[in-house]
């Protein structure tokens, strides 16, 4: 269950392992079903990189191809979010 207060506080609530757990919610504000609620918060670490931000080219890991190229490079907005979920599944819609 999700409990929500008027000044914006979160609460889950849940049975796992035969045990009621609480989990403050406030940062989050996010609850779906199956699986628990502290695998979906891990499961957030996969997505950690993910930005709406331009990307940039990595100097990192760039191999210059002369005359003129460099690889890899940023080709076009959007594939900063490779990787984001898209389908219904309560793992897909927590992310989202």
């Amino acid at each position: 269950w999700s409990i929500v207060d008027a000044k914006g506080g979160s609460l889950v609530l849940e049975f796992t392992d035969g045990a009621l757990r609480a989990h403050d919610n406030s940062q989050v504000a996010v609850m779906t079903n199956d699986p628990d609620y502290v695998w979906h918060l891990r499961n957030l670490n996969n997505y950690a990189a993910l930005s709406t931000a331009w990307p940039v080219a990595s100097y990192a890991v760039e191999t210059d191809l002369s005359p003129n190229s460099a690889v890899p490079s940023a080709v076009g907005h959007g594939f900063n979010l490779i990787g984001m979920p898209g389908d219904y599944s309560p793992p897909s819609r927590f992310v989202k």
